[in-house]
Order: structure tokens, then C-alpha cells, then sequence
């Protein structure tokens, strides 16, 4: 029983040490990944009138990756994806209600990666730039008309931290911490011109400086080759 054991435990030792070794002789990978993101009401919604319960933003969002190994501790990634499933919610403002919906239309970034294997294991962090473009609208319920709507498009820093599992010798799974964007300026809002003046008559409250970093927790799925 003990030799069983001990050969049970030497086959997987060696089958871990095939899949490191085999993930240290790639270079490059492609992968896909899935994202929840969060930010704060960044459009000023709240303070024009606009009740919004929560004040937070929550997009569901996939991308691809591709990147390269430099050496063993340092590599480069590119990242591109945007919403799958936007934030939709009713809300109240002065006068009425109406539909909310907010999404990233896109989003694509650039990294560099720093890494430390330790066997099939991989903790990394990496940091870049980001381009992201996104959008929000109000409607009237039941499919009426657009009563606000707003949309960005901005560069800033991004980063994402982690842990990558090598499996089958090219295959790895990851789970992280990701950044999409560190504190992106506001939005422009546009729309119904008379809701605006009825919602902000001073035309002030919308000229006040917002932000709000934009992250969550992403997974992803890589084939390294």
C-alpha cells in the first residue's frame, strides 16, 4: 500500500513538473476573459434629480488577450472587450420615470506583465494604459423616447493583479483583481433640453469635476504556445 501511494504521489509530482516546465518553454498565449466592474454614479445622475439607489454602475464584460513572454518574470499583454450585459434599471427623476441602461462600448489597453513562477503556479501584476469609450441613456418607460443620455472616450492607467494556474502544459486558468480605469474624467450629458433645465436649472451641478475608478474581479482561460 505504501509503495501504491508513494507512486500515485511521484506520478503527480512529475505530471505538475511537466506542466511548469512546459509552461516555461512558451512564449506567447491567447486567451479569453470575463469581468464584473463596478464604478460610482460618474454622470451626476443623483444630483440632478435622478434617484439612483444604489450609485453604483455594474457592467458585466468579456475580452480577448494576447501576450508575450520577455524573459521568465517579465512579458507584455494587449487586452480589448466591452459589455455583454449593460446595467438596466427604472429610476425616478422630477416628473416621471424612465429606463436606465449604462454599458462600455469598448475598452483595449496595452500592459506590461511582471511575474514569479513557482511551479504550475504564476503570481503576476501588470499595469498599462487603457482607452475606454462608454455610454449611459435614459429613456421614457415602455420604449419611449431618450430623455438623457451621456457618453466618454478617454485614455488613462490601468492595471490588474493575480494568480495564474498552469494546466496540461499550454492550458491556464487565471483569477485577479482588474483596474479597468484609475479615475476617469466626466462624462458629457445630453438630451432633453427642458429636462435638463428642469432637473439642473442653475446649469451648475453638472459642471462639478467627477470621477470614479472602474474595477472588479475578472477570470480568464489561456492556451500558451
Amino acid at each position: 500500500m505504501k509503495r501504491i501511494c508513494a507512486l500515485v504521489l511521484a506520478s503527480g509530482l512529475a505530471a505538475l513538473g511537466t506542466s511548469a516546465h512546459a509552461a516555461d518553454e512558451t512564449h506567447n498565449y491567447i486567451g479569453i476573459g470575463a469581468a464584473t466592474i463596478e464604478q460610482s454614479d460618474r454622470y451626476g445622475l443623483k444630483d440632478l434629480g435622478v434617484n439612483n439607489s444604489s450609485d453604483v454602475f455594474e457592467t458585466q464584460d468579456a475580452f480577448i488577450k494576447f501576450g508575450g513572454k520577455v524573459n521568465r518574470y517579465v512579458g507584455v499583454e494587449l487586452r480589448a472587450g466591452g459589455t455583454l450585459s449593460d446595467t438596466e434599471e427604472t429610476k425616478q427623476y422630477i416628473g416621471g420615470s424612465g429606463d436606465f441602461s449604462y454599458r462600455h462600448d469598448y475598452w483595449a489597453g496595452g500592459y506590461v506583465r511582471l511575474q514569479y513562477p513557482i511551479s504550475i503556479f504564476v503570481p503576476y501584476v501588470q499595469g498599462g494604459v487603457v482607452r475606454v469609450t462608454d455610454s449611459f441613456e435614459l429613456r421614457a418607460t415602455n420604449g419611449g423616447p431618450a430623455l438623457l443620455n451621456g457618453d466618454s472616450s478617454y485614455y488613462d492607467s490601468s492595471m490588474a493583479a493575480g494568480l495564474e494556474i498552469n494546466l496540461l502544459g499550454k492550458l491556464s486558468i487565471n483569477g485577479e483583481y482588474f483596474l479597468l480605469s484609475d479615475g476617469n474624467p466626466e462624462g458629457d450629458l445630453m438630451g432633453d433640453a427642458a429636462l435638463i433645465s428642469q432637473l439642473d436649472p442653475s446649469g451648475l451641478l453638472y459642471e462639478e469635476k467627477r470621477s470614479s475608478r472602474q474595477s472588479g474581479f475578472a477570470v480568464g482561460l489561456s492556451w500558451h504556445f
